[in-house]
């Protein structure tokens, strides 16, 4: 799953969210898929998104959307670019009431996957 933080003001209107929650992954799932690999396919319910209220004493944009994606070398090239075309594509989703920073991680990413059945002790290295 690609990790997606949506940190938001409170004038920020419950459908401005639900708007973000329903067309996001699809626009990050597009900008964001490249040639290669299991780590490049991306499909929209890959998405996971997390939306956080801002506290008041928080200072920055309206709505920061944090994206958090496996490091391949196509995304590498042009990472600022595929920042900006989301931001565009939330604008145009959204309009342009609202100050947004869109910003892109590229990273290794190891995930612990859950495996149905219990460990029996403690983990141990071997």
């Amino acid at each position: 799953m690609l990790q997606t933080l949506i940190f938001h003001q409170k004038i920020v209107s419950d459908n401005v969210l639900d708007q973000l929650q329903a067309k996001l992954p699809a626009i990050i799932a597009d900008v964001l898929q490249v040639p290669g690999g299991n780590m490049a396919l991306l499909e929209a319910e890959q998405i996971s998104l997390h939306f956080m209220e801002a506290s008041r004493r928080d200072v920055g944009k309206n709505i920061n959307v944090l994206i958090y994606a496996g490091l391949n070398e196509p995304r590498q090239i042009d990472r600022a670019n595929r920042a900006n075309r989301i931001r565009e594509d939330i604008v145009a989703l959204i309009g342009a009431d609202f100050t947004i920073d869109v910003r892109l991680y590229l990273q290794y990413i190891g995930a612990a996957m859950e495996t149905g059945h219990r460990q029996a002790g403690p983990a141990t290295e071997e």
